[in-house]
């Protein structure tokens, strides 16, 4: 690689894309203490593409969701030398550390003249640039360099309390670690592995065809810390939740008593959503501040929701735990996945409630629960002998975040082997019939719906 350098300018790249994600259960709550449960979003993601250029000394970043008047992508530079101003230079890309207060005034006092969020990619960027490539800024590689970050989403909205800025956060600390390795191979032992963990498999058709590839377990350590440090120029004080589920995927359970504690959870059933963004704009900050007046002023009134809210994120754990590792979505187990679904739902709308009574709901979500559950739809009961019995269900749903509007998260849809039969009766009200009248209903109303499967995989880099 450092001869070819030497020789011409040939670009190295490094993509990596990094999901989304949704509060099951427990948002709120967990600040008291309980259990909340996040899952991967593994259909949504956020890529960010790295990509050598012979502009030496220059970052330029084109944020492709981010549109100017024209309808073209924004696209904002700096220079590797007021990034060497801005951050102070880490001896260990492999080794996460958190920007300080003067390191994230100074960062934002030299992007203020930028649109609100392209200031905040661009803080991330070139914090994360800084700390992780110092060879680019500090133009020590043979033949120096510079850097073009594009950055778009694969299907995850940007601002619908989904975690984007978390997924973006990600995989940008993905891309930038694969490239510092790509740049320097030989440097550490961390960076052979990396190169050798993202070698072409032998069993892959084409090397043209694009591979992903899970982080190996030290290399996802890595890109978490600084994904958190990442987020804390971006929000603050984050609780690392988010960060921690879009890196490390599958479900995540999370809570602060005793400590902040995250347990990641792999290996559970499949299960397919909807989520829906209402569209209607609201502050999380508002909102958990309105959940700590109520609860301060009631206290013995709002412990026992706050209780209930705990009880449903474990008994949901408890369920997907007895599950873990069997591939329920194609064992002929239809009765168990059915059984999954009806409960999971019951504990959606339970939760959805208990929300409400701490007051984050919102006059847009609760017409999305209502008509939900009025998209009803045939379901077998027993196991298609002469003792089934038909019965007909709605969807159910619950809000996901912060509440007060944001999004909605409906309660995974039986497999077709559990709602229809070779009796056309059966078919005339499947439950894939009824979600399809169901996501018109939903648009019509002017709400944004995407599909996903969710507790997939976590980051990937792109091959």
């Amino acid at each position: 690689l450092d001869s070819a350098l030497k020789m011409q300018h040939i670009p190295v790249h490094s993509i990596s894309t990094a999901p989304g994600k949704a509060i099951l259960f427990g948002e709120h709550a967990v600040v008291y203490g309980t259990t909340a449960v996040a899952a991967s979003l593994s259909d949504m993601r956020i890529q960010v593409e790295m990509s050598t250029t012979d502009s030496i000394g220059e970052l330029k970043v084109t944020f492709e969701d981010f549109l100017g008047a024209g309808g073209e992508p924004t696209v904002t530079r700096t220079s590797m030398e007021d990034i060497q101003l801005l951050v102070e230079r880490s001896n260990d890309p492999h080794s996460a550390v958190n920007p300080d207060s003067i390191t994230t005034e100074k960062l934002a006092q030299h992007f203020h003249s930028e649109k609100s969020e392209v200031k905040s990619g661009m803080m991330s960027i070139a914090y994360l640039v800084g700390m992780i490539l110092p060879g680019v800024v500090w133009s020590e590689l043979d033949n120096p360099v510079g850097l073009h970050v594009r950055i778009k989403s694969i299907g995850l909205p940007i601002g619908a309390g989904l975690g984007s800025s978390a997924s973006f956060s990600v995989a940008a600390a993905a891309s930038c670690l694969r490239l510092q390795a790509l740049l320097s191979p030989n440097s550490s032992e961390q960076n052979a592995s990396i190169i050798s963990s993202c070698k072409f498999s032998e069993e892959s058709e084409s090397e043209s065809e694009a591979m992903e590839v899970t982080p190996n377990a030290s290399a996802l350590h890595v890109i978490n810390g600084w994904a958190f440090a990442s987020e804390i120029l971006l929000h603050g004080c984050p609780s690392g939740l988010d960060n921690t589920t879009s890196c490390y995927g599958g479900l995540v359970r999370f809570s602060r008593k005793g400590g902040e504690k995250f347990d990641n959870i792999s290996g559970v059933p499949a299960l397919n959503i909807l989520l829906v963004n209402t569209r209607v704009p609201r502050s999380t900050k508002q909102l958990v501040a309105g959940v700590r007046t109520l609860h301060g002023a009631y206290t013995d009134a709002v412990e026992p929701i706050l209780a209930s809210m705990d009880a449903i994120a474990l008994r949901f754990l408890s369920m997907v735990e007895e599950l873990k590792g069997q591939d329920v979505r194609h064992d002929n187990d239809s009765e168990r996945y059915a059984a999954l679904v009806k409960s999971t739902g019951e504990l959606m709308s339970m939760n959805h409630h208990l929300l409400n009574a701490v007051g984050v709901g919102h006059p847009a979500l609760t017409a999305l629960v209502e008509t939900a559950a009025a998209a009803r739809y045939d379901v077998l009961v027993g196991d298609g002998g002469s003792g089934a019995v038909l019965q007909q269900q709605g969807f159910a749903c619950k809000l996901t975040g912060a509440g007060g509007g944001g999004a909605i998260v409906l309660s995974p849809v039986p497999f077709p082997s559990t709602t229809t039969t070779t009796e056309p009766h059966h078919n005339q009200n499947s439950a894939e019939q009824a979600l399809v009248g169901l996501v018109d209903k939903i648009r019509s109303m002017g709400c944004d719906v995407y599909h996903s499967s969710v507790a997939g995989k976590g980051v990937l880099w792109v091959l």
